[in-house]
């Protein structure tokens, strides 16, 4: 069995400084801030695609890398992990129960964010966006995580807070999704999924059922 974990708003809780972060790189060279729609819109949208809302094509490379400095700098210490998620990852880990990490942000942002939190080392690989890699709801990027860890889909776990990793899980034909209720979407956004949970015991709780049901 392999975990399949989105990476923000499941995680970990950046929803604001994310908002935050967008809207100051881009009042930062001179345009108007997304609104909080079009914020929701854009998740798991990689950063050329969304300050193409508003920007001129030819200063968006330089409006990723300052937005990428800026939340490393600035956001990522005012980010918190989500309560329990160190100790589920530890738990998984001493069970020998390998995880992936799935995310649109840049895979070495990624790492730096997973080594921040001290979670890097309860977690079998990362897999983010690099240009020429499509990301979720294309199921691209979790083909690429089991195939590092040497599973399949069948038998794995699509676990995030947004339709797309929902979506990303059924067209991986994953052995389960599970939508969690603490990062971006509703309950009704994230219907698709096989189980929703409102916190990270139920999270616990629902992998225990399933990993138990797919060995026995």
């Amino acid at each position: 069995m392999i975990l399949l974990f989105d990476l923000d708003g499941t995680l970990i809780d950046s929803k604001k400084l994310i908002s935050h972060a967008l809207n100051h790189t881009l009042e930062r060279f001179g345009y108007r801030r997304l609104t909080e729609e079009e914020i929701i819109n854009t998740i798991n949208t990689p950063l050329r695609e969304i300050f193409a809302i508003r920007a001129k094509r030819e200063e968006i490379p330089k409006m990723r890398e300052f937005y990428r400095r800026y939340y490393l700098e600035k956001c990522l210490p005012k980010t918190n992990i989500i309560p329990g998620i160190p100790e589920l990852l530890k738990e998984l880990k001493e069970n020998k129960i390998k995880t992936a990490v799935i995310t649109t942000r840049n895979e070495k942002m990624a790492e730096h964010i997973l080594k921040h939190f001290n979670l890097i080392e309860y977690v079998d690989t990362v897999v983010g966006h690099l240009d020429g890699r499509k990301i979720k709801p294309d199921p691209e990027p979790l083909f690429i995580a089991v195939d590092r860890l040497k599973g399949k889909t069948s038998s794995s776990i699509m676990i995030g807070d947004s339709p797309v990793d929902i979506e990303a899980g059924l067209q991986a034909e994953c052995y389960a999704t599970i939508g969690v209720l603490w990062g971006f979407a509703s309950k009704e956004m994230l219907k698709k999924a096989d189980f929703i949970v409102d916190n990270v015991a139920d999270l616990k709780k629902t992998l225990i059922k399933l990993i138990k049901k797919e060995v026995y």
